[in-house]
C-alpha cells in the first residue's frame, strides 16, 4: 500500500525539530513493520501565525489531501490524531475524503482508525470519542464550538 506520512509540530520550543523527527522516525518504523511504501512524509512546523485560531491555511496539510485525492497514495500514517486534525472542520473534510478515495488512517499510538459511519457532523449525535479512537473526546468549548481532549 502507498502511504503518506504527516508530522506536526505547534512549537519548537528547542529549534531543533526533534519532535517532528521522532514522529517521522516512528510513522517509519510502522511503515515498515505493515510493508507499506511512503511515498511523500508532509512536516508541518506551525508557527503562531498559522495556528488553529488563525484560519490560515496549512500548506503541507493542503498538499497532503491533494495528493491523497489524486490517487497517489491510499493511506495516511501519522503519530498521533492530534497531529493530522486542527479542528472539526479539518477533521469532517479529511473523513470525506478518505471515504470517498477508501483511504486508510494509522497512527503509531491509537492503531488504525475507523472511520466507517464517522459522518454525523454537525450536530448532537457526533461520534467523535469512536473516530478517534485512542482516548480522545470530543467536548464542549463555547457555543457551538469543540475541543478535543485527552483522556487520562
Amino acid at each position: 500500500m502507498r502511504a503518506v506520512i504527516y508530522t506536526r509540530m505547534s512549537r519548537d520550543r528547542t529549534g531543533a525539530g526533534l519532535g517532528i523527527g521522532r514522529q517521522r522516525e516512528d510513522c517509519e518504523t510502522l511503515a515498515a513493520q505493515l510493508s507499506w511504501e511512503v511515498v511523500e512524509a508532509f512536516e508541518a512546523f506551525e508557527a503562531f501565525d498559522i495556528s488553529a485560531y488563525s484560519g490560515r491555511v496549512r500548506p503541507g496539510y493542503r498538499a497532503m489531501l491533494k495528493l491523497l485525492d489524486s490517487g497517489q497514495a491510499e493511506a495516511v500514517l501519522a503519530w498521533h490524531t492530534d497531529r493530522l486534525h486542527r479542528s472539526p472542520a479539518e477533521l469532517e473534510e479529511f473523513i470525506t475524503l478518505c471515504e470517498r478515495r477508501s483511504v486508510t488512517v494509522r497512527t503509531v499510538q491509537a492503531g488504525e482508525l475507523d472511520l466507517s459511519g464517522a459522518k454525523s457532523f454537525p450536530g448532537p449525535t457526533l461520534r467523535w470519542p469512536e473516530v478517534l479512537g485512542d482516548g480522545t473526546e470530543l467536548v464542549p468549548a463555547a457555543e457551538g464550538l469543540f475541543a478535543l481532549r485527552h483522556k487520562n
